[in-house]
């Protein structure tokens, strides 16, 4: 392919069958040629901005790209860590294992507004509407970088992409083949072994397999001990192959598997275990011809999820997800680029306890179709104007046990939810140095299939009675609306890039399953339902500035967040009833430092600093109803330095918060310092 030719065509947004051998859609990154249109272009490319390959600098949303080299800078062997010092990005680990992560504030337990991909892949679970990090299939030394969208997405990505996007992209076997092996030992004696070997499939493909195993400990603090004693552990197997079986045409496939046993917080603010199992298969397909860039691909998930609360039985959770996906992207003129797509889902979850009061499960399942076009238009040189619109219909059922007499019945159940979303996106390039971006979006949650159907019955507190997690069938999909103007200026002079954004955002309909008091009491029943709580709205400034000299790297950035919520939340007595308080919960200021450099050819080194404003978590009382938990500014330290023996053999020592000792970071357990060696060998 004449690369000249990707490269005007690119430059004017004209992603079209000239583009074939770098680009398979923007669902699946095991067919794009990251590395030669990095060099072709001199930066980061993406497709998680509006679905189609483009510079990471023209992106129409707020966008942020952690390359390996970043990655490999933090030190980090887990993405919640990896990630923590982004912009905007909010990690509130609350074990050794267990973490969440949010994107531009909205802090809540679950975090359900930020869909999670890897390769495309959904590994967002909406069975409650969350992600469990640990569990992604997925192996650091295998991960080519991750994007991540502040702010609403929908309409490309659908459901849940509500306020962020965050997709996880690895090497391609047959482009960019990674074989290395690691070993960590660490504190909390943590132990891990995780392997990625890779090869080709004679010149037309390639296969990669990865692998890992992780033992440990639990935080050892002198505080109060809520969580299970149990060690969490993690083990991790995925492979995945693409191959082109014509000269226009590519096929890929990935199978993975993973099980892990954290530590956490559920919805309900209660102390948890949570084993999780899960398995995927997936399927696709690209093809350049005379109707375009057309792509195709079909997964299934199944997770199972067995939380487990001290003093509450166990649960029992599956959920599976079969999705079908189509898309068509093809250049109209020289000007304007289309992409159709189209979405068939189905999605099912059961919930059972082995101490089932009604010995009856309960199933909720949905089928959903979802039509949506994306349209680029260069309207100048200098001009460009991208908007995306999504429709999406979801059609709701349930069956298993009900209350009676709580009004409510399996038929009540069969609802039907139609949802319109939509991005826009204009990019003003004031000069080669200058960008002004002014942007606006609609996107939406859907209610996680407990939140809908409801998660079963337990015994409940007092003898002869029973806890019933109950659905509510008028929850609406939640709307967040969106507006962000940013400005972009590189100073070529100093090697430096700033970067500003001033936006807003309102969430209408706030809800959660984490239920704190009884909606209702009908003997011998105690009845826990979602329901609309009322809106949020935030306003939000974000700053970023980074550059490089010689052999010197630093970053700066700064968020400022302010939540104001109008939630129906509290009880007379000051109690919260629900587990939602994005106001307390989020800080409003975070500032983020890092300055890394390379001592020798051998030795490079790297800092990082975070401070956090204060904030409160809701924490649980005796009785019912949380109260809020006020958690005083935090500085922490970070740090790496890595040695480099030979081109094939490294040894990396991180240390997280290694200021603190032991603190707290949430409304659970205090958590600790955490200290890693980690040797690694590649060929």
């Amino acid at each position: 392919m004449n690369k000249n030719i990707c490269k005007r065509l690119m430059s004017t947004s004209a992603t079209c069958s000239l583009l074939f051998g770098v680009y398979a859609g923007a669902a699946s990154a095991q067919t794009i040629d990251y590395g030669s249109l990095e060099l072709l272009f001199g930066e980061a490319v993406t497709t998680s901005a509006t679905g189609k390959p483009q510079r990471a600098s023209e992106a129409p949303v707020p966008l942020e790209i952690v390359s390996a080299e970043d990655i490999q800078r933090t030190g980090a062997n887990n993405i919640p860590d990896a990630i923590q010092f982004s912009l905007g990005v909010d990690v509130v680990r609350f074990s050794t294992e267990g973490a969440e992560v949010g994107v531009r504030g909205f802090y809540s337990p679950f975090n359900s507004r930020l869909l999670v991909l890897l390769n495309g892949r959904q590994v967002y679970s909406d069975h409650f509407g969350m992600t469990f990090w640990n569990a992604i299939p997925v192996q650091m030394a295998e991960i080519r970088q991750i994007e991540i969208v502040r702010g609403p997405n929908t309409a490309l990505f659908g459901f849940n992409a509500a306020t962020g996007v965050i997709n996880i992209v690895t090497y391609d076997p047959n482009y960019e083949p990674v074989n290395e092996i690691r070993a960590i030992y660490g504190s909390q004696d943590t132990k891990e072994i995780s392997g990625v070997f890779s090869g080709k499939l004679g010149d037309k493909g390639g296969i990669s397999i990865s692998g890992s195993y992780l033992e440990g400990d639990v935080f050892d603090t002198d505080g109060p001990q809520l969580f299970p004693d149990e060690e969490p552990f993690t083990a991790a197997l995925a492979a995945r192959a693409n191959y082109q079986i014509a000269p226009n045409t590519i096929v890929d496939g990935e199978i993975t598997y993973s099980r892990t046993d954290r530590l956490g917080f559920s919805a309900v603010i209660a102390a948890q275990s949570f084993p999780v199992e899960t398995f995927s298969l997936k399927g696709g397909f690209v093809n350049d011809g005379s109707l375009g860039l057309l792509k195709g691909q079909v997964y299934y998930n199944q997770l199972s999820h067995d939380p487990n609360s001290p003093g509450l039985a166990v649960l029992e959770f599956s959920n599976d997800i079969v999705v079908a996906q189509l898309e068509d992207l093809f250049k109209i003129g020289t000007d304007h680029s289309v992409r159709l797509f189209t979405e068939y889902r189905n999605n099912s979850t059961n919930a059972d306890s082995p101490l089932n009061p009604f010995n009856d499960d309960v199933s909720t399942s949905f089928n959903s179709f979802a039509f949506a076009g994306m349209w680029d238009w260069q309207i100048s040189p200098t001009l460009n104007l991208v908007t995306s619109l999504r429709y999406d219909t979801v059609n709701f059922e349930r069956e298993g046990p009900v209350v009676p007499g709580f009004g409510l019945e399996n038929d009540d159940f069969d609802q039907n939810i139609d949802e319109i979303t939509y991005n826009a996106g204009l990019v003003w390039s004031v000069s080669d140095a200058d960008k002004i971006t002014l942007s606006a979006a609609r996107g939406a949650r859907l209610p996680s299939l407990i939140e809908f159907g409801g998660g079963g019955a337990v015994p409940g507190p007092a003898p002869g009675t029973n806890l019933v997690f109950f659905g509510n069938p008028d929850l609406p999909a939640q709307g967040v609306d969106s507006f962000n103007l940013g400005y972009t200026h590189v100073a070529n002079s100093i090697n430096t890039t700033f970067e500003a954004n001033v936006f807003f955002q309102q969430i209408n309909a706030n809800f959660t399953v984490g239920n704190l008091a009884p909606n209702a009491v009908i003997p011998p029943n105690i009845v826990l339902q979602p329901f609309d709580l009322g809106s949020s709205e935030e306003v939000g400034i974000e700053f970023k500035a980074q550059g490089s000299l010689e052999n010197v790297w630093w970053e700066l950035n700064y968020a400022y967040f302010d939540v104001d919520d109008n939630l129906n939340n509290q009880a007379p007595n000051g109690l919260f009833l629900r587990g939602l308080e994005f106001e307390a919960n989020t800080p409003k200021h975070r500032i983020n430092a890092h300055i890394g450099g390379r001592i020798s050819q051998k030795f490079e080194v790297d800092l990082f600093a975070q401070w956090v404003d204060e904030r409160g978590f809701l924490s649980r009382v005796p009785g019912g109803g949380a109260s809020l938990l006020n958690i005083d500014d935090l500085l922490t330290l970070t740090g790496r330095a890595t040695y480099k023996f030979n081109e094939n053999i490294d040894l990396t020592f991180n240390a997280q918060a290694f200021n603190k000792g032991e603190f707290r970071a949430n409304a659970g357990e205090e958590i600790e310092s955490r200290f890693f060696f980690r040797l690694g060998f590649r060929w």
